[in-house]
């Protein structure tokens, strides 16, 4: 489909139970994406060492390599932060945790957005 009205709402971490990983999805798909979901994660052993867990985490602070999401990307489309907050058992308590997660990745991509300005400026041109 070579149509510009056609895109792609790309969330990089849902492909990783195909055993695809984000580098996969987003050279075959980056120059498609009109969304991406920024959804930062971390994969962890699990107790007894015979198997991983996949984790959300702040954008920024996890194993999405923000970085190679603007090299593939296009400029110019939108981000939204998604979240993968772990459930607290407590009313209120995850909400507070997805209260503090939502200002820290909102500050992280900040940050590389400014840190990135002449990468978008190059880019653009």
């Amino acid at each position: 489909m070579d149509d510009p009205q056609i895109g792609v709402c790309l969330d990089p971490v849902n492909n990783l139970g195909q055993g695809e990983s984000e580098l996969e999805v987003l050279t075959i798909l980056g120059s498609r994406t009109i969304n991406f979901h920024c959804k930062d994660y971390r994969i962890d052993r699990i107790p007894g060492n015979m198997g991983f867990s996949v984790l959300g985490a702040p954008a920024g602070t996890g194993m999405l390599k923000l970085d190679r999401a603007l090299q593939r990307l296009r400029p110019g489309i939108s981000w939204i932060v998604e979240l993968w907050t772990p459930w607290q058992g407590e009313s209120g308590k995850t909400v507070e945790l997805e209260e503090r997660w939502v200002r820290e990745s909102v500050m992280n991509l900040t940050a590389l957005r400014h840190d990135k300005r002449q990468f978008f400026a190059e880019c653009n041109q």
